[in-house]
Parts: C-alpha cells; structure tokens; sequence
C-alpha cells in the first residue's frame, strides 16, 4: 500500500513544484493536481525515521517530490524530446515506467530549518548538470549535502550520485 507522507510526517516540509507551474517544464505535470506527496509502506516508515533524526539538529526533511505517476514520467520526457534535449532521457529524467518514482519507493529530498526555509545545498532542486552531483559542492553546501546522505543512508536509501535530492529505498518489494 501507499502512506499520504503528510499524515506521518506532519511537522515535515512540503514543496511539491511539479504540483504548480515553478518546476523545470513550466507547468503543472498531469497527475499533479493535488499537492501531495506519497510512497510504499516500508519507504514511508524510513523517511519517518530520518525526518525523526534530522528534527534532533531542528532541521526538517523537506519533501519535494514522492510517488510519480507515470503519466508525469512521460510528460517529462515529452518535454525533454520538445526542447531538444533528449540528452536529458535518462541521466536525470527517467524513461516513462522506469523511474523509482512510479512504484513509490524513490523520494527527492532536502534539508530545511525548523521554519522549512530550505538550507543551502549550492544548487536548486532539478538542475541538471554536475552542479547537482551529490559530491559537487563545497563548504556549507557540501556539508548540508553530507548531512542529508548520511540521515537517508542509515535508514536504508541509496542516494542517486547526479541528484543530491535522489533517494531510493531498497528494502522496499
């Protein structure tokens, strides 16, 4: 089954773009009209426990994105083609069906304060080049890149090296 991360997690930060027109394709994606976020039980359970150990520093797991449908999957890579960067299928967009996102066991993540004003992480959510590689940063960035890893990875994800925000959990069937 599927958990709403907001009723586990209420006291999280929630910044779903692809829920408004403020994300890389300029529109809200289909499947998006509700600004929610969900994953798998066992994903859920352990983002729990991360956001539970990131509120010990009083920062907050910001959520911003979860479960993705696959039409919002398809809808990315339409975009991708449109502009001319097919280059993009694959490395940081996934192919439609393909993504951890469509089964709910993926989650794109950051740091926030208590007051969910995101910490610098030196570059913006869905950049797409060696900016965002989860070893490209320096100073606070890098800590805060650091950080996060390190509060995803003792619960169980593995951090996608491109996309500092890109965590899959692999416990999950």
């Amino acid at each position: 089954g599927f958990v709403d991360l907001r009723s586990v997690m209420p006291d999280a930060c929630f910044v779903i773009p692809y829920a408004t027109s403020q994300n890389f394709t300029g529109a809200v994606l289909p499947g998006y009209s509700a600004p929610g976020a969900w994953a798998r039980t066992q994903t859920a359970a352990a983002l729990v426990r991360a956001h539970q150990s990131a509120k010990r520093t009083d920062q907050r797991i910001a959520v911003l994105d979860a479960y993705r449908p696959i039409r919002a999957s398809k809808a990315m890579t339409d975009w991708a083609t449109r502009i001319g960067r097919p280059d993009l299928i694959g490395e940081y967009i996934a192919s439609s069906g393909y993504s951890g996102h469509n089964k709910g066991n993926t989650v794109d993540v950051s740091l926030a304060n208590a007051d969910c004003t995101l910490l610098d992480m030196g570059v913006t959510f869905d950049t797409f080049d060696h900016t965002a590689w989860t070893v490209n940063a320096t100073g606070q960035a890098l800590s805060n890149r650091q950080r996060l890893v390190s509060l995803m990875e003792v619960e169980g994800f593995t951090n996608y090296s491109k996309e500092y925000w890109h965590f899959s959990y692999a416990a999950e069937p």
